[in-house]
């Protein structure tokens, strides 16, 4: 069917009014609202149709994607039911269940049964399908079904092993160098076992490679043997690859077997989800059962699906199996009016002017459009997402951040070489990031205007690599980025270090494994104790034993577990760049291998499972490592990962980089169709026989280019710089997905300097082309933002005066820009991000410390105060003298200035501020007040009224009378909430305490924005000086009027590591801030400035500011370009908030200082103290 033929049969999906019966196939454009539309369906099926929730089937291709459409649909019936008893007639659903009544139904009474009998509901990916059909369908026939399925055995790796072990030694080296260079023959089995055993292998061999009669003969005995023994192993286990599963449905669907009947008349409606990722067993099957014109099929069947987002096809999925069913269905669309094919034609993702502007993008005036295929051509979609553009605040006026944003090459770039270009790119795209982090930049989320967030924005890459640039130059502009891939967990440096250890542990007499395992960051021995240290050498060895015993008795996390606790590992992770990744790594591989542990009951077994699993023949979603939520970040992700996920800010990196090469190529493709078996295979990957891989690659790059481009909400940036390459000009970039996209057409290799600027013309031309398209359409649609309903809206939410802009016309939304952006501004906390060093470059000689280890090794009185105050466990804290806690009751005898106490309460109020002290509730309270300064302000307030549950869900009060302890409780919540409520929403300081002028506004904690805060930064300062010693901090900090008593004789040579519990932006300059919890006691007056210098000094907390303040220092000169004279124009000082002496009854003091808030600049002890450190690159 060619495409006027197939636009005339296809018309537009409306879920809310479309037929429910039929055979339909959906295509769904990125953003269109797919799973919006199947949760409408399913819910439609039950209300109006009456079908039970158990007879809908609901398949979709990923446990991820299955978990959260059940989920999305269970909400679904909630929203509907609640509706319903609401009586809210202006419901979307209304339309539903008046058609429900007019057949008589009662659609609350389905509603409630589909509740009631949810978890029965069909939701399943395609291997759950197929187990679950297959494991009822040998149930009737009173079978034995004890075979477990699992995604990846990891067979395939081992019998090619052992074959190769076994067939090397005979051949030549010039033959065994010859076998070693064929393809992957582990995925190639993994290929072969999905097509059963009804190919003969002559049929799989391209033998014109394979001039040499003995390796053609290796290589049929290989694919002759190879299966059948994959077969044998997995029968021994009592495993199954989940692709044996398919091909085991497959036999059951073939054999015409009577359970056929039996399993098309368990649903009476059937939804297949992501429909562009089958592959053609799976298609058969669902062909087989679900399409075929018998009594006893679904009444409904939809297939939803994308295949401009097929770009699956090293998982299997193939896209000609795809473009079979299509034609399938439109053949049925014409002998029948309930089937065919449908679209969902309006874009709810991204803005107006954004997808007008991808809409332009795509439609290439090439004679074979964008994706260079007659199969494939991409339609323009409506708008109907209400997301607007970002907006940066200048000079009062907002103004609108370009959604569309085309980098194109200048003569800046013109001849360089591909890393010249790289290189500049990751500046260029670095600064532009940071620039939109300054805090002047707005976007619209969930009905409000907030500051735009690092985690805003995602980085999309090809693959992983190629965010090395990028990622250091925002690390030198201050913003961190976080990796989000699909890393496999077992290919982790920490999975090493667990196999290294599981083998010392197996082998306790292998002196070299033993060494190896003592080296790994799991154990953690330096090459010093290695060598030297006997006694940590005996203490290993009974580490490893008493590991074992575990493992044996408990499994693998228990030893794990053990080896962490006894090794000190989070002590020694957490410091370090990565440390936290490096955590959740073991506590994933924990996890994974206890589950394996439960199936292969042995350690040995365990660990051979483990060197499986790290060579896949597919990937497998559950050994993805896990990634910490974290908004201050920017994400770095694969395409591949992005895929069906949305960012408001979308940059794409080393666009040069989306084109395929030959050899690239896999050694093996399918051919003769969808209904073919037949399996080419060459294993010298010779270009003439991978050919076909090669332009079906590059076909497929076309569409990871559409998936990357319909990923933003709000701002979309593509860099299209092109490279010189010493031998082809343009061969390296010019030819990528993007520029293909763009003009529909394939670039001319250049092979001349003239021929090279031709190119660039050419894709500067396109570039222009496509912005005059989108501005035509954009003009007409008239679908432009408002300029000034926006100015209202951002005045109302940010509480700023505002002037409206000119009105939007549209141009300055989509931009070609061939210069370099401007660099971000100096005055951003979100462009400050003190960073750890890269962990390789530590000296394992060296070490780390902090203010708490260095003041802990103070004179002996002091340091036990010290420790016994701040840093103990609750238990001990509140083991205080009978003396103290008296003194104590005397001096709270008095109403706590800061909670009004009804007659009555002083008893529980008393029993909750002595029971609220020391470490453990200091840290409570330290939390909580992050937890209140990251939230929305509007949101501040319920984080407050929510302190009870909290509370009551710690340990802090469990030593009050039982019969009391409700009352203690409610006193405790209200006297913790009257600490933060005071810290920040009253005026702390004002000009005068921080010497500035008196234009400048007075300071409250709940006015920063998010661009000018950042709450806990970490920061590890590097200490080069070789003989410094913890006495001379000391006699340092006593030379500029911070006396401290002797330190213990320590060498500090190493890392100094901490966190900042805030710095911020007031007046032009960084401030850093630290929460105090200490008791001074219950009146005001125990919190002046005169008694918080006493408590600074007792507790040497200057100590502590200095080198929070050298951090500050050393960062703004390594990334701000300041030096020694300027750093200071841009640091302002240190606050410390003793957060329970904060009243805001009492008035600030002459200097503009309120109670409870200590402020010094100590300017010469921080440099004395940075010189004192050592030259340092942080």
């Amino acid at each position: 069917m060619n495409e006027t033929e197939r636009k005339e049969l296809t018309s537009g999906f409306d879920v809310q009014t479309a037929d429910l019966s039929g055979r339909w196939l959906v295509e769904a454009s990125a953003g269109t609202g797919k799973t919006f539309a199947l949760e409408r369906i399913v819910l439609r099926l039950v209300i109006e149709e009456a079908v039970s929730i158990d007879r809908i089937l609901v398949v979709t291709f990923t446990n991820a994607a299955t978990a959260e459409l059940r989920e999305r649909v269970r909400a679904l019936f909630y929203k509907a039911s609640a509706v319903l008893k609401n009586g809210d007639e202006q419901s979307e659903f209304e339309t539903f269940f008046e058609r429900s009544r007019l057949r008589e139904h009662d659609p609350a009474a389905l509603i409630e049964s589909a509740l009631e009998h949810f978890d029965e509901a069909s939701i399943l990916t395609i291997h759950g399908f197929c187990q679950k059909m297959l494991s009822e369908f040998i149930f009737t026939r009173a079978g034995a079904y004890d075979v477990e399925f699992v995604s990846d055995t990891g067979f395939e790796a081992e019998v090619t092993q052992a074959f190769l072990r076994r067939e090397l030694p005979a051949l030549t080296p010039e033959q065994r160098a010859k076998v070693l260079e064929w393809g992957s023959l582990p995925q190639l089995l993994s290929k072969l076992g999905e097509h059963g055993s009804s190919v003969k292998p002559q049929a799989r061999i391209d033998s014109d490679d394979l001039s040499d009669p003995a390796l053609k003969e290796l290589f049929e005995r290989f694919l002759q043997e190879g299966p059948r023994r994959v077969r044998e192993l997995e029968r021994l286990h009592g495993v199954k690859s989940f692709p044996a599963l398919l091909t085991e449905m497959y036999s059951l669907v073939q054999s015409g077997d009577s359970a056929l009947g039996r399993i098309r008349n368990r649903y009476d409606a059937v939804l297949i989800d992501e429909f562009q990722d089958t592959d053609r067993i799976q298609y058969r099957i669902f062909k087989a059962l679900f399409l075929a014109d018998l009594p006893e099929a679904p009444k409904s069947v939809f297939f939803v699906g994308d295949p401009k987002q097929a770009i699956y096809a090293f998982r299997g999925a193939e896209l000609d199996v795809y473009l079979q069913a299509r034609n399938d269905i439109e053949q049925m669309g014409g002998q029948s009016e309930s089937a065919g094919l449908r679209t969902l034609e309006t874009n709810y993702r991204s803005t107006p002017a954004l997808v007008t502007a991808v809409n332009a993008f795509f439609s290439a005036n090439g004679s074979s459009g964008s994706f260079l295929s007659a199969d494939i051509r991409y339609s323009d979609l409506k708008t109907g997402a209400s997301a607007m553009p970002l907006v940066r605040i200048r000079d009062g006026k907002p103004e609108f951040v370009p959604v569309m944003s085309l980098w194109v090459d200048d003569e800046t770039l013109s001849g360089s070489k591909i890393e010249a270009v790289r290189q500049a790119e990751a500046k260029y795209m670095a600064d532009d990031i940071a620039s939109l982090l300054d805090g002047t930049v707005y976007i619209y989320r969930h009905g409000q205007w907030r500051v735009l967030r690092p985690g805003d924005i995602a980085i999309l890459v090809k693959k992983r690599s190629a965010s090395q640039h990028v990622q250091r130059e925002l690390l030198a502009r201050g913003v961190r980025t976080l990796l989000d891939d699909q890393t496999n967990v077992f290919t982790t440096s920490e999975a090493d270090d667990v196999r290294a250890v599981f083998e010392a542990m197996l082998s306790p007499t292998d002196t070299k494994k033993f060494a190896t395992a003592r080296a790994t960051r799991l154990i953690g021995r330096t090459l010093s104790d290695i060598r030297e240290d006997l006694s940590a050498a005996g203490a290993d060895r009974q580490l490893l034993q008493n590991a074992l015993e575990r493992f044996e008795a408990s499994g693998p996390a228990a030893a794990l577990s053990y080896i962490a606790r006894e090794r000190r590992l989070q002590e020694r992770l957490l410091p370090i760049q990565g440390g936290v990744a490096m955590l959740m790594n073991h506590e994933q591989l924990g996890e994974l291998l206890q589950e394996i542990y439960r199936q292969v009951g042995s350690p040995g077994a365990v660990l051979r499972a483990m060197t499986r699993l790290a060579h896949p023949s597919r990937p497998n979603e559950n050994h993805c490592v896990r990634k910490p939520n974290d908004e201050n970040v920017v994400r770095v992700v694969t395409v591949h990962a992005s895929k069906g996920l949305e960012y408001p800010v979308v940059y794409l990196v080393q666009t040069e980089s989306m084109r395929s090469q030959r050899r690239d190529a896999e050694t093996f493709w399918m051919s003769g169709g969808a209904d073919s078996d037949e399996v080419s295979v060459n294993p010298n990957e010779r270009e003439d026989a991978s050919g076909k891989v090669f332009e079906g690659r590059q076909l497929e790059l076309l569409r990871q280019a559409y998936v990357a481009m319909t990923r933003a909400s709000s701002r979309l940036v593509l860099p299209l710089f092109i490279a010189a390459n010493s031998r082809q000009y343009s061969r390296d970039s010019a030819n990528n997905a993007y520029v293909q996209a763009m003009t529909g057409e394939v670039s001319p290799v250049a092979q001349t300097m003239k021929e090279y600027v031709d190119v660039l013309g050419i894709v500067r031309n396109a570039a222009e082309e496509t912005r005059r398209r989108y501005l035509a359409s954009i003009k007409q649609s008239g679908q432009l933002p408002d300029v000034r309903a926006v100015c209202e809206a951002l005045c109302r939410d940010l509480q700023k005066n505002l002037v409206p802009s000119e009105p939007c016309s549209g141009e300055d939304l989509f931009e070609i820009r061939s210069s370099v952006p401007p660099a971000a501004p100096v005055m951003s906390v979100q462009a400050l991000r003190v960073q750890a060093v890269d962990p390789v470059s530590v000296h394992s000689a060296w070490h780390r410390s902090s203010f708490t280890a260095i003041a802990s090794g103070l004179g002996a009185s002091v340091g036990e105060e010290f420790e016994a105050e701040e840093f103990e466990g609750a238990d001990a804290v509140l083991e205080a003298d009978e003396e103290n806690q008296r003194a104590f009751a005397a001096s709270a005898g008095e109403q706590d200035a800061t909670v009004e106490i009804e007659e009555g309460q002083n008893e529980h109020l008393l029993q909750a501020q002595l029971l609220l002290r020391g470490a453990a509730a200091g840290d409570w309270i330290h939390k909580l007040l992050e937890r209140v300064m990251n939230a929305k302000p509007e949101n501040r307030e319920a984080v407050l009224e929510n302190i009870r549950p909290l509370l009551a869900a710690s340990a802090l009060l469990r030593r009050a009378d039982p019969q009391q302890r409700e009352a203690v409780l409610e006193a405790g919540a209200e006297l913790i909430a009257g600490y933060v409520r005071n810290t920040v929403s009253c005026e702390l300081f004002n000009a005068k305490t921080i010497g500035s002028n008196e234009a400048t506004p007075p300071f409250v904690l709940d006015r920063l924005t998010f661009g000018e805060r950042q709450c806990e930064m970490p920061f590890l300062l590097s200490v080069p000086n070789s003989k410094l010693r913890s006495k001379d901090v000391a006699e340092c900090m006593a030379s500029h009027g911070f006396p401290m008593q002797s330190l213990r004789d320590n060498v500090l040579q190493g890392y100094l590591t901490g966190a900042i519990d805030m710095v911020f932006v007031a007046d032009g300059k960084y401030y850093i801030l630290d929460w105090k919890s200490n008791w001074l006691g219950a009146s005001p007056e125990d919190y002046s400035q005169e008694a918080l210098r006493g408590e600074i000094e007792r507790k040497h907390y200057a100590l502590q500011y200095v080198i929070y303040l050298t951090a500050l220092k050393r960062h703004l000169m390594a990334t701000a370009g300041l030096t020694q004279e300027t750093v200071w124009n841009a640091i302002g000082g240190a606050f410390y908030v003793f957060v329970r002496g904060v009243n805001a009854q009492c008035a600030l003091d002459e200097k503009g200082r309120r109670t409870g808030v200590y402020f010094d600049c100590p300017r010469e002890a921080v440099d004395a103290l940075d010189a004192l450190l050592g030259d340092s690159n942080d």
